[in-house]
C-alpha cells in the first residue's frame, strides 16, 4: 500500500501545483499560485506583500522545479516531476530549499510562523475550492506542537513526509489538504471526495 499511496500523493501534489491543469509546471503556474495566495490574504499583486509572495513562488520555480526541466522546453512534465521527487528524497539540500521557499511564500506577515489564515490562503493558492473546514483539519495535523501556528521545522517535516513517506498516518500527508488515504473515508459527492 505504501508505494501506491506515495505515488498518489505525488500525483496529487503535481496537480495542486499545475494551476492551469495543462499537465506541465511552468513559471506562469507559480505566478498564478502566488497571486491567489496574496489575494486570499487581501493583498494585490502590486502591493509590497503581494509582490513578495509572488516572488517567493517564482523562487520555488527557479530553485526547485525548473532545474528538472529535462528537455529545456520551459516546463516540467508530470514524468519529469515524479523523477525529480524520487531523486530529492536523498538530497537534504533540495528539501531544505523547498521548505525555505514554501515557508517564505506562506508566511505573509513575516513573523516566522504560519497562522491558519496564511495556511488557508496558501492552500487555496494551489486548490482554490478547498473548503475552510478541510483546511482547518489539515492545519491541525501540521501544527504538531498545538501552538496555533506552523513553524519552520513543522513545515520542513511536513514537506519531507508529503513528498517521501509511504506512511499513510504521517501528519505531513495533510500538507496539501486531505490526503488520499483520508479521501476513501469521505462519501462520494462530499467535498474532498475523489468521485
Amino acid at each position: 500500500m505504501s508505494t501506491s499511496f506515495l505515488d498518489r500523493k505525488i500525483r496529487r501534489g503535481f496537480d495542486r501545483l499545475d494551476s492551469d491543469r495543462d499537465g506541465r509546471l511552468t513559471w506562469h503556474d507559480h505566478v498564478v499560485m502566488g497571486e491567489r495566495t496574496a489575494a486570499g490574504l487581501g493583498y494585490g499583486p502590486r502591493s509590497d506583500v503581494g509582490h513578495r509572495i509572488i516572488e517567493a513562488y517564482c523562487r520555488v520555480w527557479e530553485r526547485v522545479h525548473r532545474p528538472h526541466d529535462a528537455d529545456g522546453d520551459g516546463s516540467v512534465t508530470r514524468e519529469e516531476f515524479a523523477a525529480a521527487v524520487a531523486g530529492a528524497a536523498g538530497r537534504a539540500g533540495a528539501i531544505a530549499d523547498l521548505a525555505a521557499a514554501v515557508f517564505e511564500a506562506a508566511d505573509a506577515d513575516g513573523d516566522g510562523r504560519i497562522g491558519f489564515a496564511e495556511y488557508l490562503a496558501f492552500l487555496r493558492g494551489h486548490q482554490p475550492d478547498v473548503p475552510e473546514e478541510e483546511a482547518a483539519e489539515a492545519f491541525g495535523h501540521l501544527d504538531r506542537d498545538g501552538d496555533g501556528a506552523v513553524g519552520r521545522a513543522e513545515v520542513a517535516t511536513a514537506i519531507v513526509e508529503y513528498w517521501t513517506s509511504g506512511d499513510p498516518d504521517a501528519p505531513g500527508n495533510w500538507f496539501y489538504g486531505r490526503p488520499p488515504s483520508a479521501l476513501s473515508a469521505v462519501a462520494p459527492g462530499e467535498p474532498g471526495s475523489a468521485v
